[in-house]
């Protein structure tokens, strides 16, 4: 893999990570909101999302498509979205914009897991990488 290559999965992996903290700190001020916590500000919570769908949004455009050309497509269009989304604050509770951020994981998630399972496939059959196909059996 070339540098660009490697500094592009680099950069979009870091993004999801980033986004994973970001919803999870979300949460987790949701979680000590509800439980009777009041010294949190919930404009922290929006604040988490919005950098939690820019970060996807990041993720989406700079993730490599390869040969998966409506995937890419539809996953660069999400990524503007997003980003787009963010930069005019059209993100929050019960808005469409926040929409773009999630699904930005979804796409990038399914385009991992294409590319993890392809290399495994034989006779037309999907095969996780955890299987082990048994070719001889012992006699009984």
């Amino acid at each position: 893999m070339r540098p660009e290559e490697q500094a592009q999965v680099v950069f979009y992996r870091s993004m999801l990570v980033i986004t994973a903290f970001s919803w999870f700190g979300c949460y987790t001020l949701d979680f000590f909101m509800t439980s009777g916590i009041d010294i949190i500000d919930p404009g922290m919570q929006k604040s988490a999302l919005e950098v939690a769908d820019l970060c996807a949004g990041m993720a989406a455009l700079a993730a490599p498509t390869g040969s998966l050309l409506l995937l890419g497509a539809v996953l660069k269009a999400l990524g503007v979205a997003a980003v787009a989304a963010v930069a005019l604050g059209a993100t929050g509770a019960a808005k469409l914009g926040s929409l773009a951020g999630p699904a930005c994981c979804i796409l990038i998630c399914a385009r991992e897991t294409d590319l993890l399972v392809r290399p495994h496939l034989q006779d037309g059959r999907r095969r996780g990488p955890g299987t082990v196909r048994l070719r001889h059996l012992p006699p009984g």
